[in-house]
Formats: structure tokens, C-alpha cells, sequence
């Protein structure tokens, strides 16, 4: 039987998502990918429990009773989280395939590890730059918000300025009028005696 690091993974993801409370059982898999995932589990990938055991005195009935758990280990995990992303998959196993390379397991490794260096060196720059400039566009929007606040701001205490003007010279129209009043009674006063 020949190694299939596709079955493999797909046989790893459904063991991570988790079909049953008790684990996986062989049941939910095909033959092919069941082998796959005993390599797996050969591996270290992968921990395989017998779940159910229907007592027979056959041999070969007693097999085809057994059920099996799987779940993941911590290099399982580590394998998914590096090769879970279905574009980044794709990417390894096509370029194993044009330079005529097996599926190794430590040379898809390597890939994802150069692609990775190549990735942070050529494109974090670009983003980075690209945030820098979204970040200049954030805060030249915020020096306009604030110039036109600034501005609206300006023009209420220039209006408050004028409306308090004018409330002093009513006051002191006020405060005038009540004099004249007053001197206007007084001369009333004065002519009426």
C-alpha cells in the first residue's frame, strides 16, 4: 500500500472535528482512507482506542465486531496546523508534483517553512506599507474632522461673542432707560410739588 498524505490529512480533519463524543470510529471512513490513517497512527499523527469488542469465538467475526476510536496527538495537531489551509495544501503537494518529488512529510515541512520566509519577506513589506498608508489616511481624515471642528468651533464662540455683546448693550440700554426713568420721576416729583 502506498502512502497517500492527502488521505492522510483528509483523515486527520475529520478525527479533529470530531464526529462522536467518543472519537472517530473506523466505520465513518473508507478502506483506503481507514489505511491511511493506521499510517497515520503508525506515525504519531494519531491515537487509536478500540472502542467496542462483540465477544465471538471466531477470529475473523471477532475483527469485523471491533470499533475503533481516533484521536489526534499533539503531532496530529501540529501536522493540521500546518497544512489545514486547503490553498496552502494545494501550493505544496502541485509543487512536489512538477519537480518530480514524493510526498515526504519533512520536504512538505520545508516548503511550508520557505514559503513562509519568502511570504513574510515580499509581502508583510507590502501590507505593512499599505497599513502605513491606510494609517495616514485615518489620520488626515482625523486632521480634517479636527480643522472643521476647530472651525465650527471658532465660529459658535464668535457668535457667542456677538450674542454676548449685544446682551451687554441691552443691559446697559436697560440699566440707562431705568436711570431716565428714574430722573424723569424725580423731575416729576419735583414739578408736582
Amino acid at each position: 500500500m502506498k502512502r497517500d498524505m492527502g488521505l492522510i490529512r483528509e483523515a486527520l480533519l475529520t478525527v479533529e472535528r470530531g464526529v462522536t463524543d467518543d472519537g472517530i470510529t473506523a466505520d465513518l471512513f473508507g478502506r483506503r482512507q481507514r489505511q491511511q490513517l493506521d499510517i497515520a497512527v503508525d506515525e504519531g499523527f494519531a491515537e487509536r482506542t478500540v472502542v467496542k469488542n462483540v465477544g465471538s469465538d471466531n477470529a475473523v467475526l471477532e475483527w469485523y465486531s471491533v470499533c475503533w476510536s481516533y484521536a489526534l496527538t499533539w503531532q496530529g495537531h501540529e501536522f493540521l496546523a500546518m497544512f489545514r489551509d486547503d490553498a496552502l495544501w494545494e501550493r505544496v503537494t502541485s509543487l512536489l508534483a512538477s519537480v518530480g518529488i514524493g510526498e515526504s512529510y519533512e520536504v512538505m515541512v520545508e516548503i511550508v517553512k520557505q514559503i513562509a520566509i519568502w511570504e513574510h519577506d515580499h509581502i508583510e513589506p507590502i501590507r505593512c506599507e499599505r497599513k502605513r498608508d491606510e494609517d495616514s489616511c485615518r489620520i488626515r481624515d482625523l486632521e480634517q474632522q479636527h480643522d472643521k471642528d476647530g472651525d465650527n468651533i471658532s465660529r459658535l464662540v464668535a457668535e457667542i461673542d456677538k450674542d454676548s455683546r449685544m446682551l451687554i448693550k441691552q443691559t446697559v440700554s436697560i440699566e440707562d432707560l431705568r436711570k431716565k426713568i428714574q430722573t424723569l420721576k424725580g423731575q416729576g416729583a419735583t414739578d408736582g410739588a
